[in-house]
């Protein structure tokens, strides 16, 4: 059996690369209206990561933790 060594990358990642692309978007603070999509974004995560069986997240345990004002 032959064995070749792995091929070499493309590219040198310990040499910085620039990037000329600038991205802004804004961040706002989460709504009611927000916390379906973030339990959804959850489960999904969770759901890559095959960890579902610990993905205890409801979407009431979130409001309560997302919502709630701080003094």
């Amino acid at each position: 059996m032959v064995v070749t060594p792995p091929p070499q990358p493309s590219m040198n990642l310990l040499e910085p690369t620039r990037v000329d692309l600038s991205i802004f978007f804004p961040v706002c603070l989460a709504t009611s209206a927000d916390v379906p999509h973030i339990h959804k974004m959850v489960y999904q995560m969770a759901v890559f990561e095959k960890l579902t069986h610990l993905c205890t997240a409801i979407e009431s345990s979130l409001t309560a933790t997302l919502l709630t004002l701080l003094p």
